[in-house]
Order: structure tokens, then sequence, then C-alpha cells
């Protein structure tokens, strides 16, 4: 969808395991992510969304049942509650939310295999339950998630977190 010469997608069809999203299409940034994007694809693995996303509402990603690991990068200054829904096999998850004033409660909802979380973000903006309905561990350690965070968002280095004894 092209509005204000914005690009927002709507829905994305991709067959391929590992979907990294442009940052631009036809010389437009692609600027939101809307409800029901990319949702019922049993082939993505991994999803990678471009840095100049700046928002991502309800149910964007939603019942993705291969999805393994996901990427937020830079630059989004909003994400609706239950963005990413019922990704049975979600496990990592590598977000950058340092300019999103508030992270809703249920962000993440029923995504039964997240394990692996790593922020950059202001624990002050962190709604208690972000994560609702996802691996028991993650729950019981909801400090150390919003503590959980690389230097350099781009890397995602487990090390930081590894020597913070944040992740075992």
């Amino acid at each position: 969808l092209l509005l204000d010469n914005r690009v927002y997608i709507s829905d994305i069809f991709s067959y391929n395991e590992d979907l990294v999203i442009p940052e631009y299409i036809d010389d437009f940034p692609i600027t939101g992510l809307l409800t029901s994007a990319i949702h019922n694809n049993n082939n993505l693995r991994s999803i990678t969304l471009p840095k100049n996303l700046k928002f991502i509402e309800s149910n964007a990603i939603y019942d993705c049942g291969k999805l393994h690991t996901l990427k937020i990068l830079e630059n989004v200054e909003f994400i609706g509650p239950q963005a990413v829904t019922y990704c049975k096999s979600l496990s990592y998850l590598y977000m950058d939310c340092k300019h999103i004033e508030n992270l809703p409660e249920a962000m993440i909802d029923d995504c039964g295999s997240l394990k692996n979380v790593y922020f950059y973000a202001n624990a002050d903006n962190v709604h208690k339950n972000v994560f609702r309905d996802v691996h028991e561990d993650v729950e019981d350690s909801k400090y150390k998630i919003q503590r959980c965070y690389s230097s350099s968002l781009e890397q995602f280095l487990e090390e930081d977190c590894f020597d913070k004894g944040i992740v075992k």
C-alpha cells in the first residue's frame, strides 16, 4: 500500500524460509507493517524487518507456525498489542525498542517456544506483561529480559547477555 510516498505492508506472501523485508520499494521507504501483514505462513523460519520501519500494528505477524527468529531493528516508534501472536516455534526475538515510548501488554502473545529475547530498551517503558503465554523461563525473568541488550544491536551478540549473567 503506497500512501504519502511511504509504503505500508498489508500482505506478504513468502515461500522462502528467510524473509528480509527491504528498506525501500521503488525508492519509497517501507514504514509500516499493517494488521495481518504476515499471517498463516508455515514456510517462514526467520523474518528481518527493515531499519526504517516506524510502526507494527496489532496482529501484524500472526500464526506463522515455523517462525523461529524475528529481528525488529532500529527506528520503530510504535508496536501494538499482540503484534506477534500465535507463532508457536518463535525462539529468538531481537528488538531495538529505544524509540518506543511504551511497549504494550501482550505485545508478544501465545508464542510458547520463546526462550531467547534480546532487547535494546529503556526498562521504564516496558509493560510488566509485555510477553503473554510464552515459554515459562521468559515469564519468570521479566526483569532480566528488560535489561538484556547488546551494545551493537545489528550484531546482537549473545555474549553481551552471557557476560552479564542474564542468559544461561
